[in-house]
Parts: C-alpha cells; sequence; structure tokens
C-alpha cells in the first residue's frame, strides 16, 4: 500500500485498516432522532369498584390510545386504587381519548404434586386454568368490547370508576 510517494510497511497498513475499522465500528449506523415526551404530559391514577367494593387486588389496568399510539397501565392495591405507567418512557401519556380495560389477576399456579397439577402435566401442560367468578364485568375485560371511553388531559388525571355505577351496567 502507498501513501502519496511512499510505501507503507505491512505492519503501518494493519494498523491504519485497524484505526479506520474501529472509527467505522463507534460511529454506529446513525440511529435516528432520539424520541423525547412532549411536554403536554398525563398522569393517570384513581380508583376501581363494583357496587362500591374494591376489585380484585393485582387486577391490570390499561390505558390505550390508537390515535396517539399510546398505551399505560398498572395494577390495582389491595385499596383499590391505581397509578399508571406509560408503556414506552419516551413517549409519556400523551392527552387524549383512550379506551381502558381491566382484567382480572392471573390465576396461581396448579401447586407440584396436586391433582390439578397432575391433570395439567397430562395434557401437555397446556390445561386451561379454571376460571373463578370474577368481580369485573366481562364487557370491560378486552379493548374489543370495553365500552368505557375516558378523555385524558395534560396534568393530573383522576378516575374513580364503579363498574355498577356506569351506564349499560
Amino acid at each position: 500500500m502507498t501513501f502519496g510517494s511512499r510505501c507503507l510497511s505491512r505492519r503501518q497498513c494493519l494498523t491504519c485498516m485497524t484505526l479506520v475499522g474501529a472509527c467505522l465500528m463507534f460511529s454506529g449506523c446513525g440511529g435516528g432522532a432520539v424520541r423525547t415526551p412532549s411536554k403536554e404530559q398525563a398522569t393517570i391514577s384513581g380508583s376501581l369498584s363494583n357496587a362500591g367494593k374494591s376489585i380484585s387486588v393485582d387486577s391490570l389496568v390499561t390505558f390505550e390510545s390508537t390515535e396517539k399510539s399510546s398505551m399505560a397501565s398498572g395494577k390495582v392495591d389491595a385499596l383499590g386504587k391505581f397509578n399508571l405507567k406509560a408503556a414506552d418512557p419516551t413517549v409519556g401519556i400523551p392527552p387524549g381519548r383512550y379506551s381502558v380495560t381491566v382484567t382480572p389477576p392471573a390465576g396461581e399456579p396448579a401447586k407440584v404434586g396436586t391433582d390439578d397439577y397432575k391433570a395439567k402435566m397430562m395434557q401437555g401442560g397446556m390445561a386451561a386454568a379454571q376460571k373463578k367468578p370474577s368481580d369485573i364485568p366481562d364487557n370491560f375485560q378486552s379493548m374489543s368490547t370495553t365500552p368505557l371511553k375516558l378523555e385524558v388531559k395534560q396534568g393530573q388525571n383522576t378516575f374513580d370508576i364503579d363498574f355498577a355505577k356506569l351506564p349499560g351496567q
């Protein structure tokens, strides 16, 4: 390899190629713009009940906005309260109209050695979990059927929801 009118030694040539390779490796691919949350962000909290009684601990509350491509979710605590976190912190929770679902907590796994465990294993581990009666109406458990749509505004939003008091319940 020549550099100007001077020939480079094999060692100098390898050193140059190593430096060029390192520069390319550390420069990255350009990666695009970093998404930062807009200044218009919302926080969502509240409580859930059915006929005045708190719903099951660890039920999952999800707010989803297809128009904003945003989702936030969180679990219900022992007092029926929830605080939601954005699924994507780089997007945050933008204001907008959200569909709301609430799903009951997953059932307890079968304990090793019990008849339920043996039955599940005999079916390849795919036996359906026994469905417990839920304190959450079925239509609120799916995005395709939930009638609950809420407007989330910039800043703090608190929603106290009693399923029994909603229209059509």
